[in-house]
């Protein structure tokens, strides 16, 4: 993983980070991959933060390891978008100055997401159970205070990776939730 060193000022929410993360699995039937990864501190607790990955479909490229290189000469080209997705991950991080607490709706997305997960260790989603159980189900905390705690408990690289996938993916929705009903 990948991350600038400087942060762009969003007001009202906080300062965001962005960076890349690549992927080479070995597997024959694998990609190589490359994708934008953005972390978020909070701006009023710098000690709080947490990152985001949009889905792996959405990725800058993703190269499988039989792909012939006039295919990837044309996927490379998507590297030339980078500030245009970048632009599009603010536009939806922005929009969370207008978010106090996570919602209930979001809440159960996102437990929905972690129970009925394929991919998340089982260790895991019990402790995020504790945790949810524990701090999140009363509503009080922020998006970034929430997304922080869950964060803050899980080890694994492999899941770490999965729940900022599912991270962007709340965002996403509430941005566009927020858009539908305006």
């Amino acid at each position: 993983m990948f991350e600038q060193q400087t942060a762009i000022d969003v007001p009202d929410v906080g300062k965001v980070f962005f960076g890349a993360i690549v992927t080479n699995s070995e597997i024959r039937d694998s990609a190589f991959t490359f994708e934008i990864r953005y972390r978020i501190v909070d701006v009023k607790n710098g000690n709080l933060s947490f990152a985001g990955i949009p889905d792996l479909k959405d990725s800058v490229f993703s190269l499988n390891h039989i792909t012939g290189i006039d295919k990837i000469e044309k996927k490379l080209e998507n590297m030339f978008k980078l500030k245009q997705l970048q632009d599009t991950m603010l536009r939806y991080i922005s929009e969370l100055k207008n978010s106090t607490t996570i919602s209930n709706d979001s809440i159960q997305l996102l437990m929905h997401k972690i129970i009925y997960s394929r991919t998340l260790k089982s260790k895991t989603k019990k402790t995020l159970r504790v945790i949810y159980d524990k701090h999140i189900v009363n509503n009080t905390l922020s998006i970034i205070q929430a997304f922080n705690k869950i964060d803050s408990v899980v080890a694994d690289i492999d899941d770490k990776v999965f729940l900022e996938r599912i991270y962007h993916d709340i965002i996403k929705q509430i941005v566009e939730n927020k858009s539908e009903n305006v």
